[in-house]
């Protein structure tokens, strides 16, 4: 068995698994386009980019906390959600979270400027990395950037909108008469189908062309359905390790967070090249399904198959291999064709008296 082993795990053998890796990296379409634009770095800048877009507007949350939580939703939160406190701490917490009677000061225009530089950041980066994936033109005037910085700051408020969707569709259902799972499915697809906007929205503004409304919508709508499962498999998993995260404090919270927007990141730029390959109007799936004169399965097989196809450095390296065996058999040829006339020539020449 032993020497079974050996003899199927060779040097070379072991080699071409250890470089599986990159050598379906640079094969595929999908990888190269994101490796070779850098994807991984830029993926970073964007998460520090959300991550620093949402401190001040929590900031400024907290601030407007006493216009937001009335009476009623107040005598919700203090009977259903922190019921399981004491008395005190829950007198604490609650002081803790309405405050006192809200005020306009300074800082919160200070925070409101934070929160406009912070959404200009994130605009910046954001728009850089998918315009970039998307193959466009990075678009730099003070019009376009005013017109995007509202638009920013409204996927801000969504984007923590469904966050908070569940917490908020279990206090309306003190109201009703409604399962659990039910109000869990409709915050789910609630969620989705505002992830799904606000995607689709990105890709329609970074792009600066037209792009195929189905597909685009199709992309959007998966990477929504992406972004809400590993919010699952996070919070079970968060839940699991809840004890040991619970003694590293406010360092693991900050870990999570930023985990959590390198993923956000990451489905940002991917999505995006998806849209490049997809959703572009004669890109790259079209071309390729074109190849095929009328409509049929090998055709549909071919546009869904267009993210893993032969990278471009692929196919012109076949095309430069190729090149030198084609000059190669012309010289031979020549040659040959050479050498008969040369032999055409000396009998020729020995005929003549």
């Amino acid at each position: 068995m032993r020497q079974a082993l050996r003899a199927y795990f060779t040097r070379e053998k072991l080699d071409e698994l250890l470089h599986l890796r990159e050598r379906w990296r640079h094969r595929l379409r999908f990888f190269r386009i994101y490796t070779d634009n850098n994807g991984a770095l830029l993926a970073k800048g964007i998460a520090f980019s959300l991550l620093f877009g949402s401190i001040p507007l929590l900031l400024l949350l907290v601030s407007l906390r006493s216009v937001f939580f009335f009476p009623e939703f107040s005598a919700i939160l203090e009977g259903q959600i922190l019921d399981f406190l004491p008395d005190d701490i829950k007198y604490q917490v609650m002081n803790v979270i309405l405050g006192s009677e809200y005020r306009f000061s300074s800082l919160d225009v200070v925070t409101i400027g934070a929160l406009l530089f912070a959404v200009n950041s994130l605009f910046t980066d954001l728009g850089t990395g998918m315009a970039t994936m998307l193959d466009a033109p990075i678009v730099k005037n003070w019009l376009h950037r005013l017109i995007a910085i509202p638009l920013m700051l409204a996927f801000l408020l969504l984007f923590y909108l469904a966050s908070v969707l569940t917490p908020g569709l279990n206090l309306v259902r003190q109201f009703f008469v409604v399962a659990p799972g039910v109000s869990r499915l409709v915050s789910r697809l609630i969620s989705i189908g505002i992830y799904t906007f606000i995607m689709t929205g990105l890709y329609y503004l970074f792009s600066g062309r037209h792009l195929r409304f189905i597909p685009t919508v199709v992309i959007g709508a998966l990477s929504a359905v992406v972004w809400q499962g590993l919010n699952i498999l996070g919070s079970y998993i968060v839940f699991g390790l809840g004890s040991r995260l619970l003694l590293l404090g406010a360092v693991a919270s900050l870990m999570i967070i930023l985990f959590y927007m390198r993923v956000l990141a990451d489905i940002f730029l991917m999505s995006s090249v998806l849209v490049r390959i997809y959703a572009i109007p004669q890109g790259i799936a079209e071309s390729e399904a074109a190849l095929e004169h009328r409509w049929s399965p090998v055709r549909l097989w071919r546009y869904l198959t267009a993210g893993v196809g032969p990278s471009d450095e692929a196919e012109e390296g076949d095309g430069a291999a190729g090149k030198p065996q084609a000059e190669a058999e012309a010289a031979g040829g020549a040659g040959e064709t050479g050498a008969d006339a040369d032999g055409c020539r000396a009998d020729t020449d020995s005929s003549a008296p």
